[in-house]
């Protein structure tokens, strides 16, 4: 028998259940469920959790966050007429099985158009697919496509089209959409042949408005006029691409933007597409060299009340222009992860040029409000004559917004502010990245020729900005990294005023990597470029960066709030409220950090008179308190750690 004591210690403190959970949850020693809970009640049996019991779609946002290699399933997001995948797996002799849903689609309002379609409207619509000649032809699709009606092209070239190859003669309404789309992602190619003949026709100048056209995964080469938009609205055109013009095309007989969206063209939504090849860069031994043509424009450069506005372009690819490549105009426009390049294309002479790669212009009243996001903008040039180009971005509007963008491989200037129809001011320009631009191999030995007769040492910087006299003020540039950028002043100023070649002095510079601050250490910058790799060169930063949480603050409240959802700030521009684009798409508000990187809201709505930013929940903060960019427009969030990066690439541990 062994004897045991028991003392009691009237003075022995008393918890209650809170404290006594405190004091669980304080202990240096987590609790593991492993050492909580028996062995027998440890595992989570069938139905334990139910939908109820998690938060709405937390199970798949966290499967989602895992990385490819650790996430254990397969992830599939078919697209209409694609079949979801059910399981990947190796069977006993060594092949791979696939599992799919193999479902048969509704197609209860589809009809079907073939190359060699010959049948009626009438008799072209069909709820099982529809080839040959029991579909109807192309004309006839356009002609009777009506709202809520969706028709599906049939593999095959549809090729001699001198008119225009989709031109609905109707429109469609909200709910009612008329879309003509790919039959479950097979070929379908369109072939122009005149000049004048467009590849997607929603011109809406004369006529029919057309509104609520969704055309899908269809490809258009050869044609003189690409994508037309036109006092059109909430048209969306995802997965197409627009290549080329017809032989002959040149200055004289072009029209000067392959694609337009613009005159009072409103929610449109273009993603997820490729438009390139159009203009031309015409060298002749007298130097009377012309540059014509853009790629795809979204408003008008040079007009008053043109009225473009809540458009978003976004997920595209584009390149090789005559003049550039795209033009960002308008107003309350977002423009999101676009690839842009224009490297030596033309094939005319020798040696081949290029030019411009992106212009940001507008008249008072345009060309303002736009935010540009998470773009690659490079190789523009070599120019064909003695004049400024080669611009990776050309800035000359009011109150835009650039984050998060990428320049790199520009033979002259990285970004090149300057003014063309009026002043240039308010733009925000922050936590941008500059790499490798105003000089190159690549760019100065185009196709293994001598360098450009028209090189021109004054416009080779990372950024350069045209202060001739006041009408250039008040932008500002922040937190953006410069690395090898040619510094042909020997300034040692990546950001050089173009008349004094030295820091410009009208506008707000703050936190700026400069070239000369050494390394910022990328993940990887080696390779010989390719102007086709969307992905080349890895701008992340390695852990041992010296630009990780060195970024400053963008703005700083005016006033304490406590428990207040209304925030008066110094400067309101450096943030958009989802309010911008179309409502097709997914803008979302941007988030802010006040006072201290944990302190974060959504922004609800921004009055940009009054630099007044209503808040979606109520926070505290104190006066003069810093202010952060949290969460961009797509909702990825930009800031970790105690403070932002310099930089387009936020540092994820």
């Amino acid at each position: 028998m062994t004897i045991r004591n028991l003392i009691l210690d009237p003075n022995a403190a008393v918890y209650t259940d809170d404290e006594i959970v405190g004091k669980i949850n304080s202990a240096t020693t987590q609790i593991a469920r492993a050492g909580a809970v028996a062995a027998a009640a440890r595992p989570i049996g069938t139905s334990e959790i139910e939908a109820a019991n998690i938060v709405t779609g937390a199970m798949k946002a966290n499967l989602d966050a895992m990385i490819d290699a650790a996430r254990g399933y397969i992830k599939t997001s078919p697209v209409d007429g694609q079949f979801k995948i059910v399981s990947i797996e190796r069977d006993s002799a060594g092949r791979l099985k696939v599992d799919y849903d193999d479902s048969i689609p509704d197609y209860a309002d589809a009809y079907w158009v073939s190359p060699n379609g010959t049948a009626t409207w009438a008799n072209a619509k069909s709820q099982t697919p529809l080839s040959g000649s029991a579909c109807c032809s192309l004309a006839t699709g356009n002609a009777n496509a009506s709202p809520g009606d969706t028709v599906y092209f049939r593999a095959g070239t549809y090729s001699g089209i001198t008119g225009s190859a989709i031109d609905p003669a109707k429109t469609g309404t909200a709910g009612n959409v008329i879309t003509f789309s790919s039959y479950a992602g097979e070929d379908v190619q369109f072939v122009g042949s005149g000049l004048s003949c467009y590849a997607i026709d929603l011109d809406s100048d004369y006529g029919t408005v057309r509104n609520y056209i969704k055309v899908h995964d269809l490809h258009f080469t050869n044609f003189g006029r690409h994508l037309w938009i036109r006092r059109g609205g909430h048209n969306e055109i995802s997965y197409c691409s627009c290549l080329g013009y017809p032989v002959g095309g040149n200055d004289t007989n072009l029209e000067w933007s392959a694609s337009y969206i613009y005159r009072q063209a409103t929610h449109n939504w273009v993603h997820h597409s490729t438009f390139g090849t159009f203009g031309c860069c015409i060298h002749t031994p007298d130097d009377r060299n012309t540059d014509y043509g853009v790629v795809f424009q979204c408003g008008l450069e040079e007009a008053d009340g043109d009225g473009t506005q809540y458009n978003t372009v976004e997920d595209c690819h584009m390149y090789q222009g005559g003049h550039h490549v795209i033009s960002l105009n308008g107003k309350f426009n977002v423009y999101r992860n676009i690839y842009a390049h224009n490297e030596p294309w033309y094939p005319i002479g020798a040696p081949l040029y290029g030019t411009r790669t992106m212009f940001q212009t507008g008249n008072v009243g345009d060309g303002c409000y736009n935010l540009t996001e998470k773009c690659r903008f490079g190789y523009g040039g070599p120019k064909n004559k003695p004049e400024i180009g080669g611009a990776g971005g050309t800035l000359s509007g009011q109150r835009n917004l650039w984050r998060q963008n990428i320049f790199l491989q520009v033979y002259t200037d990285g970004m090149f502010v300057t003014k063309y129809n009026t002043d240039v001011i308010y733009n925000k320009v922050y936590n941008n990245t500059f790499w490798h631009c105003g000089y190159g191999n690549y760019q100065e030995n185009p196709g293994g020729t001598v360098p450009s007769p028209y090189w021109d040492d004054a416009y080779t910087h990372g950024m350069d900005i045209a202060e001739w006299g006041t009408d250039i003020h008040d932008n500002a540039f922040k937190n953006n990294l410069f690395y090898q950028n040619h510094d042909h002043y020997g300034t040692a100023y990546s950001i050089v005023s173009h008349v004094t070649h030295v820091a410009p002095v009208l506008q707000e510079m703050a936190n700026n990597w400069l070239d000369n601050a050494g390394d910022p250490k990328f993940v990887d910058i080696t390779g010989t470029p390719d102007p086709m790799n969307q992905t080349q060169f890895n701008f992340n930063l390695q852990a041992s960066s010296p630009c990780i949480g060195a970024g400053t603050h963008l703005t700083h409240a005016v006033g304490a709030g406590v428990g207040s959802s209304t925030l008066v700030v110094l400067d309101a521009l450096y943030f958009q409220d989802g309010a911008w684009g179309s409502d097709l798409s997914d803008v979302q508000p941007d988030w802010i950090a006040i006072g201290t990187v944990g302190n974060v809201v959504a922004i609800s709505s921004i009055n940009y008179a009054t630099n007044t930013i209503t808040l979606a929940s109520a926070k505290t903060w104190a006066d003069n308190a810093p202010i952060w960019l949290y969460k961009n427009s797509a909702g990825e969030r930009v800031l970790y750690g105690t403070a932002p990066e310099i930089g387009a690439k936020p540092y994820v541990s």
